[in-house]
């Protein structure tokens, strides 16, 4: 495929077929892709070639070469236009200069002004496309800090000239929303990266660089953009963005949608409040249903906050049946909070999650649970597939009698030597390309009955663990040297880094670029 596309017009054939032969095409990397007769037909293979350049004389029939230039530029097309003509005419030239043309060439057609008009084309697409790269690039960056900013709690403007000399996005003269979009179904997992892709694809289509996204570990999309006169309302907007969003299911299935937004903002610098107001409207779903979109401003207020029903009673309970490893009361105390959160008519919705976070922390803590900051992740992740109270209640009920249930198995299980050598062997060897078989023989057992025991003694799978101590290594390497991430990943056996990148964040809950910026 040829860099750049190239139109040529002309009434007379023959010029047409002298301009095909005296071009350095190849040279230039130029593909013809139409030669057109009058301005007519030009216009049309404009408007469906979308070309780089366009070679035009200008007496042709219908609309003359300037015509078409004026005409091409009000469609919002704008080619390079090198303008023919068979005598010099100031007036055309004039407003040929007026209108951007590149060069203005008189018959006879000679064939090194021909190419030196060509080559300044070529120069000026070339510089063009790299002053749009870095331009993207540093769009990506502020958007990258930005996003690093807001979700390590680091964000802080004083106001909007602090807000655009941090993070430049032009943003402090426009109107703002923030939303959080939630789509729930388990199965849907297997194709997240898939549809998280999609969702964004629609989102940019609807708002071109005036828009942020962002996949948050609550399971929400967040996204931020500006609006212009021509928006619409907020209401409109996100009601087709609903609409679009739901039309996935013609390709994904059928899944739950809820879309939350926040209350209209004109200065950036308070943006984690909007976010939070996002996040508040897209939880409402637990209490009047999914599948809607939920405005911030819309919600009650006066909710009763969560902490209310964190009594010292439940406390105390929760803490003695986690460290006695008592599950039937576990599930007792549990199964009274949820019944006191429901009893409650200004129910903390928002406050849902941090309620799930507090019982396992003090599920965990009681029980000496290790790895607890795995176990929270995974919960984090489980909680964006709830959708009613009874969902949100039988998770947590679920991984906090799992806790217990792992720690009674830990305590009368000691690990086999069998199990202990693989883990020696996977903890010396993690660099290189691991191979079941070879890991088996190295203990002395089948693959398959080292894998059932391995996974029964220490409640995790062989490929999981091999990730997760290449993931630990990585993260050290991430903090102490300069290393590029394609090179940790190789020193960490990791042949693919993208295979590693996705390792890493569903292991640490952010990209290995993320967690340099933070750490380092």
């Amino acid at each position: 495929m040829s860099s750049y596309k190239c139109i040529i017009i002309d009434d007379e054939p023959l010029i047409c077929r002298l301009i095909h032969k005296l071009g350095n095409w190849n040279e230039f990397d130029i593909e013809i892709s139409a030669i057109c007769y009058d301005g007519e037909s030009a216009l049309e293979e404009i408007s469906r070639h979308k070309p780089d350049i366009v070679l035009s004389d200008i007496r042709v029939p219908i609309y003359n070469g300037i015509e078409i230039m004026e005409r091409a530029q009000e469609a919002g097309l704008h080619p390079l236009f090198i303008i023919i003509s068979g005598y010099s005419e100031f007036e055309y030239a004039q407003r040929a200069i007026q209108l951007k043309a590149v060069d203005y060439l008189v018959k006879p057609i000679r064939r090194d002004k021909l190419n030196d008009a060509l080559r300044r084309c070529c120069d000026l697409l070339a510089a063009a496309t790299e002053r749009h790269a870095a331009a993207e690039a540093l769009a990506d960056a502020h958007k990258d800090l930005l996003w690093n900013d807001l979700c390590s709690k680091r964000f802080f403007c004083q106001d909007g000239e602090d807000f655009e000399a941090k993070y430049g996005t032009g943003w402090t003269r426009k109107t703002h929303y923030a939303a959080a979009v939630s789509i729930s179904r388990p199965e849907l997992m297997e194709q997240r990266a898939l549809y998280i892709d999609r969702v964004l694809s629609i989102f940019s289509a609807m708002f071109d660089k005036s828009a942020f996204s962002c996949d948050s570990s609550l399971g929400c999309i967040y996204l931020l953009f500006s609006m212009d006169e021509n928006s619409g309302s907020g209401a409109d907007i996100f009601q087709k963005l609903y609409v679009d969003i739901k039309h996935l299911e013609e390709t994904l299935g059928p899944f739950s949608l809820t879309i939350g937004y926040s209350d209209a903002f004109i200065l950036p610098y308070n943006l984690p409040d909007h976010l939070e107001q996002a996040q508040h409207a897209s939880d409402y779903r637990f209490e009047r249903g999914a599948d809607t979109i939920y405005s911030f401003p819309e919600l009650p207020g006066g909710c009763r906050s969560y902490k209310e029903l964190i009594t010292e009673t439940l406390t105390n309970n929760i803490i003695y049946h986690s460290g006695t490893l008592d599950i039937e009361q576990l599930k007792i105390s549990i199964r009274g909070l949820e019944t006191d959160f429901l009893r409650s008519s200004d129910r903390d919705f928002a406050g849902l999650i941090d309620l799930g976070i507090f019982i396992l922390n003090t599920v965990m803590t009681a029980a000496h649970f290790p790895e607890q900051e795995v176990l929270r992740e995974r919960f984090l992740y489980d909680y964006r597939f709830c959708v009613t109270y009874n969902d949100f209640f039988q998770l947590l009920t679920r991984y906090s009698c799992d806790i217990l249930e792992q720690k009674k198995e830990a305590g009368h299980v000691e690990l086999s030597s069998s199990v202990q050598s693989a883990k020696d062997y996977i903890n010396k060897h993690y660099s290189e390309k691991i191979y079941l078989d070879d890991l088996a023989k190295s203990v002395c057992l089948s693959a398959n009955y080292l894998s059932s025991i391995f996974k029964k003694e220490l409640g995790t799978g062989i490929t999981e663990y091999i990730n997760t101590v290449r993931c630990s290594a990585a993260k050290e390497l991430l903090k102490t040297t300069v290393l590029s991430i394609n090179a940790i990943a190789e020193k960490t056996g990791y042949a693919d880094e993208k295979y590693f990148q996705h390792q890493f964040k569903k292991i640490v809950g952010i990209t290995p670029a993320q967690f340099r910026r933070i750490y380092s």
